[in-house]
């Protein structure tokens, strides 16, 4: 997941059709928004999406993020940081049942790690004419204990069943290629559902459907990924220039956020999307971005493989992520404002005494 791929070269595609750049989900849509003028084009961040090549996203994201970063808005939160503190101890519900999670994956671990003790004793007990004995044939492996207990810690209210039943019933056939940008494109969803969700403390506000679809390059610039760690660098871009609060501590919080909510699985991952479709759908303008991606991830992933998701997650939580990936000197604002600070506690005492 970490080994960039190289990606269809749409941009020679495109010159030879009518049908002009393709975005959406597995990029199965083109010409969308050429019907919608004013507040409805300000619901993406990339210009003129029905003209603009799919080689030129990234390019347009990097410059909107770089002209979006605020060096004194950031330091103004690395310095005054009792909101942000406040929203990094907060314990989202996932991350709960991620810690019961792991503790009954040990308690399975503990267990067999037990039987295997058990079963040796047993063996140099057996008499020579026992050994002898052809063994008996092995037992079919039963079902991965990590899957088998998301559903035991994952459940759908009554609420999300219905929305799961007014799904479109539908099959995708992707290619390699497609259906590794779609994995990458869900880690993009969730960590952008996971920054709304943490610094909301779990209640959503008007400003939330805003929020998700701003820190998703997904939704908000169209863009095809072709790492893992190309998805979280750009995403921890957007945590740094777009929202309210810029903290490379709450930064941290949510790529653990969504190292657990894929832990947790397919079920989980369903849930967040489920709870993104609401925000969308009772928004004047962004229900488009259920048509275009939601609504297709909310169907696709369902069937995703488990083994697949389990993996990104691993990796995710792996994956070191340094200040300097980040591109904007992070680290030396953070020392020049730590200078700063020190020499006026230094002048505020000197005063004082």
């Amino acid at each position: 997941w970490e080994v960039e791929q190289e990606l269809f070269d749409e941009s020679a595609f495109e010159r030879l059709t009518l049908a002009g750049p393709k975005y959406g989900f597995a990029n199965n849509s083109s010409g969308v928004f050429a019907r919608f003028q004013g507040e409805a084009m300000d619901i993406v961040e990339l210009d003129e999406p029905d003209v603009t090549p799919a080689s030129q996203r990234e390019t347009q994201r990097v410059s909107g993020q770089d002209g979006k970063f605020d060096e004194e808005h950031y330091l103004a939160d690395f310095v005054s940081d009792e909101e942000v503190v406040s929203l990094v101890k907060f314990r989202p519900y996932y991350n709960e049942q991620y810690c019961k999670y792991l503790e009954y994956l040990k308690s399975v671990r503990d267990s067999a790690v037990n039987d295997r003790s058990s079963t040796v004793v047993m063996a140099e007990c057996q008499t020579a004419a026992a050994t002898a004995m052809a063994p008996p044939p092995a037992a079919a492996p039963g079902p991965d204990p990590a899957f088998t207990a998301q559903e035991q810690y994952v459940k759908f209210s009554q609420e999300e069943l219905d929305q799961l039943k007014a799904l479109p019933n539908k099959e995708y056939l992707l290619d390699g290629p497609t259906t590794r940008c779609a994995y990458l494109g869900l880690v993009d969803l969730m960590m952008s559902y996971a920054y709304n969700h943490r610094t909301t403390l779990a209640e959503n506000t008007v400003e939330s459907g805003w929020t998700v679809a701003k820190l998703s390059n997904t939704l908000s610039w169209f863009e095809s990924f072709k790492s893992l760690r190309e998805v979280i660098i750009a995403s921890v871009r957007n945590m740094l220039s777009y929202p309210l609060y810029r903290h490379w501590k709450l930064v941290k919080a949510v790529i653990k956020d969504t190292v657990a909510i894929f832990a947790l699985g397919r079920r989980q991952i369903v849930k967040c999307l489920l709870e993104m479709h609401s925000l969308f759908l009772q928004d004047d303008n962004r229900y488009l971005l259920n048509d275009l991606y939601v609504t297709d991830y909310c169907v696709w992933v369902q069937r995703a493989s488990q083994k697949k998701i389990k993996a990104i997650g691993e990796r995710l939580s792996e994956m070191k992520i340094a200040k300097k990936d980040v591109g904007w000197q992070l680290a030396e604002l953070e020392e020049a404002a730590c200078c700063v600070q020190e020499e006026q506690d230094g002048a505020t005492a000197a005063a004082a005494a």
